[in-house]
Formats: C-alpha cells, structure tokens, sequence
C-alpha cells in the first residue's frame, strides 16, 4: 500500500491521482476499487493530508485517448512480459 508521503510526491510530480482500496480474497487475489469516483472527486495535496489511509494503493488517472496500460501484480509477470 501507499503512503502519505507517496501520494504526495506523486501529486508535486504533477500527476493525477486517485486512492485505490485493495481488498484479497481466501486465496490471496486482490481486488481493487477505486475509493472516490476519480471523474468527479479531485485528490489534493489537502485531501491526501486530512483522508490518506495505509490501505490505499495510488491509482493513475489518465485522460486522453493514446494511452495502453499494463498492470502486473508480480515480478514474476512483468518479467514473464
């Protein structure tokens, strides 16, 4: 999970960020769901500070229409990629 201080590095990097809950199942899958509705809901430097929690992943929001996103869960896969 991310840190306060992540998400705030993230954001004076300038990116576009959005807390992510991740949740695992009996057999250790993860699922993820995004904690605000990112299209609406903006995450400051304010927000991180006052709301971050330690079970909250950074999830990138990407606008735009040239973007392909990879998400690899384990070394393991990226490496396999």
């Amino acid at each position: 999970m991310a840190t306060k201080s992540e998400a705030l590095k993230w954001l004076a990097a300038g990116y576009d960020i959005t807390p992510i809950q991740v949740s695992f199942d009996e057999n250790g899958h993860a699922s993820k769901k995004p904690f605000l509705s990112y299209a609406t809901d903006k995450v400051n430097k304010l927000w991180v500070l006052s709301n971050w929690k330690k079970a909250y992943a950074i999830g990138l929001v990407l606008s735009g229409d040239d973007y392909t996103v990879f998400d690899f869960d384990s070394m393991d896969v990226l490496e396999t990629f």
